[in-house]
């Protein structure tokens, strides 16, 4: 596994602990929102997937108009 991957799995792992439902849960009717770059595949998009499911507002980023459509028809997703 190369450094890169590893970082990544690791961020990709703090990011659901972190961001669980329960710990959404104690904020309140505060809507939080993050921005995800290169969320039309990969790791992008699974994180995108899981912190949109958890609660978050995603904002998301990718390259095509077809893969930004994509996106934007998930709930929580712009």
């Amino acid at each position: 596994m190369t450094r890169p991957l590893i970082l990544t799995v690791i961020a990709v792992f703090c990011l659901s602990a972190y961001y669980s439902p329960a710990t959404l849960a104690d904020d309140g009717d505060a809507q939080k929102a993050v921005l995800v770059t290169g969320a039309s595949s990969g790791i992008g998009l699974k994180i995108t997937e899981k912190l949109s499911s958890n609660g978050l507002y995603v904002y998301a980023g990718a390259r095509t108009a077809a893969d930004l459509e994509r996106l934007d028809a998930m709930d929580n997703v712009s």
